[in-house]
């Protein structure tokens, strides 16, 4: 799984929330939400289509494949794997180097 700066900004528009309020979300008690867990893997495990030209978007297929992620290895597993993710990508972000 990975996220960069056009997967991240997918992210957000399809949960329609901003990166801060995601990663307020998933520092709270509670963690993150079944359907945040479930577009971040999604978008963090896509396969581009042109992204310099059209981005990133979470399409039907998309979902589907996170939904088979979750069932497989288990909620907890994903969201582990998704904070694992954003922790690189945030850490790259900091210093400059994601894409």
């Amino acid at each position: 799984m990975k996220f960069d700066i056009g997967r991240v900004a997918a992210a957000e528009q399809y949960l329609d929330i901003k990166l801060g309020d995601l990663i307020k979300e998933a520092q709270s008690d509670t963690g993150l939400s079944l359907r945040a867990v479930r577009a971040l893997v999604a978008i963090g495990t896509a396969r581009p289509l042109l992204p310099e030209l059209v981005g990133f978007t979470i399409g039907t297929d998309d979902l589907q494949r996170a939904d088979a992620a979750i069932r497989e290895h288990g909620i907890d597993a994903a969201a582990a794997a998704v904070g694992n993710a954003l922790g690189r990508f945030l850490r790259d972000v900091s210093v400059g180097e994601a894409a």
